[in-house]
């Protein structure tokens, strides 16, 4: 999908002349498929939120429900710690 992204950003670009950020962003939380739920929390916590906290929920569900063998009590661990962490952060997008 982030090739996908990455091959129709540059068509848009040699067209339009213009870079489309909104492709950016979306190979940004593409890329989050490729990391755990611990390196999510951790990339939050020293850049910040790129994304709502419910882009981040959806991640984290997509992530626990491919795995082999789901722990459903993994997910409210992460859900809760990112909760805390968007909380003292501040920041919403």
């Amino acid at each position: 999908m982030c090739r996908n992204i990455f091959a129709l950003q540059q068509t848009l670009t040699n067209i339009t002349m213009a870079r489309e950020i909104a492709l950016d962003h979306a190979r940004h939380y593409f890329e989050l498929f490729y990391l755990t739920p611990e390196e999510i929390l951790s990339g939050v916590m020293e850049k910040g939120a790129e994304f709502s906290e419910l882009e981040y929920m959806n991640a984290f569900q997509l992530l626990q429900r491919s795995q082999a063998d789901p722990d459903y009590g993994a997910i409210n661990v992460h859900l809760g710690r990112l909760s805390d962490i968007l909380g003292e952060v501040g920041v919403t997008v």
